[in-house]
C-alpha cells in the first residue's frame, strides 16, 4: 500500500511540473474581452502538458502580472527572443507564471 501511495505523490509531481518554452519571439499580445487576463502567441507551436493551444495565458492575479505585460511588449517590439515558464494548463491555455527575455 505504501507503494503504491509514493508512486501516486511521484507520479502526481511529475504531471505537475513546471517547465519552460523555448526561446522564442512573442507575435501577439491580447486581452480577454472580460478582463480575465492577457493571452500572448509566439513563433512556435510548442505546447507542454496537455494544454491544447500553443497560446500562453497570464492570470490578472499573478503577483508579477504587470511585470510580465511590461517584459512581454519590450520584446515585442524589439523582436527579441523570451523564454515562458509554464505552470500547467488554464482552460486550453498554457498557463504562464514568468518571463525571461534574451538577446
Amino acid at each position: 500500500m505504501k507503494k503504491l501511495i509514493l508512486l501516486i505523490l511521484a507520479t502526481f509531481t511529475i504531471l505537475n511540473a513546471d517547465a519552460n518554452l523555448p526561446a522564442s519571439t512573442i507575435k501577439n499580445i491580447a486581452t480577454g474581452w472580460g478582463g480575465e487576463g492577457l493571452f500572448l502567441s509566439i513563433n512556435n507551436s510548442t505546447v507542454v502538458e496537455e494544454c491544447v493551444n500553443p497560446r500562453i495565458y497570464i492570470s490578472p492575479t499573478n503577483t508579477m502580472y504587470n511585470e510580465i505585460l511590461s517584459i512581454a511588449l519590450s520584446s515585442f517590439h524589439a523582436s527579441t527572443n523570451v523564454v515562458f515558464r509554464i505552470s500547467g494548463c488554464r482552460g486550453e491555455n498554457m498557463n504562464g507564471i514568468a518571463i525571461s527575455i534574451s538577446k
